[in-house]
């Protein structure tokens, strides 16, 4: 069995202890209570769950949940209240540490047929009419509203308006083909064969007026897209991408 590498034992630290191995990052709440929410100040203190509510626990809990806090018997602890800023950007930080690459638990794994069966089986289940907002719209200023708050910076995707700078002229067809045909015209992230629709043409360093071959690489429209989602999400293509150029080709 091969050793864990630094950033897979500060991954399992932080899952299990909140902090990195050598203690550089305490999730706030570790090991602490939060006196609004304990003792007599929790909404639930004295009371018990029914059993109906306990044989559910561990399966259709949330289920339940959601009943009583639509019908207001249960009051959801932070409704009304917002994380301060200083928390959110510490949350922020502990995703992006434990869901990026090889820190992700999944990293490297598959779900098993019989469990993609059974989300394709649970998927199903929200299409149509049992979706809960089948043949309903958002209101005009609930629409207005979802613009404003996904408009620039304040989208997780913006990047200064890059999307908006011009290609080079050198950026051509021809070009394009030529990229194509050296990986054989297959994706170079899912190393699936181009099928239907032509494979973009990817900028690894994410700079439109560099066009040499090995900043260059074909992808699915699918796996693009993942590629431009998020600053820190681009930096980790481009790494892998770089590595991946030099091992193929060589730097040639």
């Amino acid at each position: 069995m091969s050793k864990w590498t630094l950033e897979q034992k500060n991954a399992y630290s932080i899952r299990k202890n909140g902090m990195f191995i050598d203690g550089s990052l305490t999730i706030w709440n570790k090991g602490r209570k939060c006196p609004q929410l304990s003792g007599v100040n929790n909404g639930f203190y004295g009371k018990k769950h029914s059993k109906s509510i306990l044989k559910c626990i561990g399966k259709k809990i949330s289920k339940h949940h959601k009943e009583a806090y639509r019908s207001g018997e249960l009051i959801h602890p932070m409704l009304g209240k917002h994380h301060s800023v200083e928390t959110r950007k510490l949350m922020s930080k502990i995703k992006k540490v434990t869901t990026l690459g090889c820190m992700n638990g999944f990293y490297g794994k598959h779900h098993s047929e019989e469990v993609k069966d059974n989300l394709r089986r649970i998927m199903k289940l929200r299409v149509g009419d049992c979706n809960p907002f089948y043949g309903r719209n958002h209101s005009v200023a609930t629409r207005a509203l979802f613009s404003e708050q996904r408009k620039m910076n304040k989208n997780s995707n913006w990047n200064g308006g890059s999307s908006y700078e011009p290609y080079s002229i050198l950026f051509t067809n021809q070009l394009k083909e030529d990229v194509r045909d050296r990986y054989g015209r297959i994706c170079f992230m899912c190393a699936k064969h181009e099928y239907e629709k032509k494979l973009a043409v990817h900028h690894v360093d994410y700079d439109k007026g560099n066009n040499d071959m090995n900043n260059l690489v074909p992808l699915h429209e699918c796996c693009h897209v993942k590629t431009n989602s998020g600053k820190d999400n681009r930096e980790h293509w481009k790494n892998i991408f770089q590595d991946d150029i030099v091992k193929l080709v060589g730097g040639e």
